[in-house]
């Protein structure tokens, strides 16, 4: 479950079609959906791993976590925000910590434009003041990231050393960050050849469920680690019903 300080500072799709009436139809036959709560796809704003803290100055994540991850982490800081930093050798950073998957989600010139959109200052202490944070524990937590770049080993959540890269340089930047969600994972219960199954889990004759009207497939998370997961489910079961219905 999410904390209460659980906030969204937007949703990534707007298909307004999208008004669970598939759900409805079926359940009004008999057909049983996942338990509630429905867990939400939920992204942070910034999916490039810049150094994050929280309203109390403090990093609480490893930035490399995959994507649900490091948003669930997000969701349990008071407030339900973080900051991501960086400062003037940002493009540098960018440079560093790019790969060809970081493609998929625009170029490296929107992630240096929403990294330097924010909150700015000549010195991490104006920066702390800006954000609203305790400026000693802040400039503590980022002098402490700067010695383990220079060690090359994040000992605290095990960032990779190969990315790391010093924030030490004015001007320095803060971006105010909260979680976004893409959709709820919840769904009609279907059994391995996509039947939507009715209270008594039997499957309910001649009634199919793909795509985000089935559920049955993720449970308190989406996982980010398996890159278009939920487009690939679509896809498979798709074909596999396609081809079960033209054998009859």
């Amino acid at each position: 479950m999410f904390s209460t300080n659980f906030q969204l500072c937007g949703w990534l799709t707007y298909a307004r079609n999208c008004t669970g009436d598939g759900h409805e139809m079926a359940k009004a036959i008999g057909a049983m959906e996942d338990e509630y709560p429905h867990s939400l796809m939920l992204d942070p704003m910034q999916l490039m791993p810049f150094v994050r803290v929280n309203s109390k100055g403090k990093r609480f994540v490893g930035e490399y976590e995959t994507y649900d991850h490091l948003a669930s982490a997000i969701q349990t800081q008071y407030g339900g925000y973080d900051f991501f930093i960086t400062d003037a050798n940002v493009v540098e950073a960018v440079d560093n910590m790019w790969s060809p998957s970081s493609s998929a989600y625009g170029p490296k010139e929107t992630w240096v434009a929403s990294a330097t959109g924010g909150l700015t200052a000549d010195s991490l202490e104006e920066l702390a003041e800006q954000m609203g944070v305790p400026s000693d524990t802040f400039v503590e937590t980022i002098n402490h990231w700067n010695e383990m770049c220079d060690a090359g080993e994040d000992s605290d959540f095990g960032y990779p050393g190969e990315y790391m890269h010093r924030i030490d340089t004015a001007p320095f930047y803060a971006t105010k960050e909260m979680a976004e969600a893409l959709t709820t994972t919840g769904g009609l219960q279907v059994n391995e050849y996509s039947q939507v199954l009715n209270t008594a889990n039997e499957p309910i004759e001649g009634l199919y469920a793909l795509g985000n009207t089935s559920g049955s497939m993720f449970y308190g998370t989406y996982p980010h680690s398996l890159n278009c997961l939920n487009h690939t489910r679509c896809i498979v079961f798709g074909y596999n019903v396609g081809e079960k219905l033209s054998e009859e």
